[in-house]
């Protein structure tokens, strides 16, 4: 069984990075910072996927959450726009 997925920090040029990892990708950063070598490359190419992948996660998350919150918006303001109430019970005869 696979270990659970935390936040790596990557320190690139004095920018932090947060990565949401799985033990695999940060074995790959440990790799990446002690050699440079094929194997490294292959696993820093793993690295990049996963940020990738977590990226178009985030983003359809954010694209999502917009659409949600304008969809929102607008059926409030339409119920605000529309007199409605509701009919009753009919009277009796």
């Amino acid at each position: 069984m696979a270990g659970k997925p935390r936040y790596v920090r990557i320190a690139i040029d004095g920018t932090d990075i947060a990565i949401y990892a799985s033990p695999k990708h940060r074995e790959a950063i440990k790799i990446l910072r002690e050699s440079h070598d094929m194997y490294g490359g292959v696993r820093v190419f793993q690295l990049f996927e996963a940020a990738y992948k977590q990226g178009k996660k985030d983003g359809a998350r954010e694209a999502f959450a917009s659409i949600d919150k304008s969809v929102a918006a607008a059926l409030s303001d339409s119920k605000k726009a529309v007199p409605h109430r509701n009919p009753g019970q009919p009277r009796k005869k």
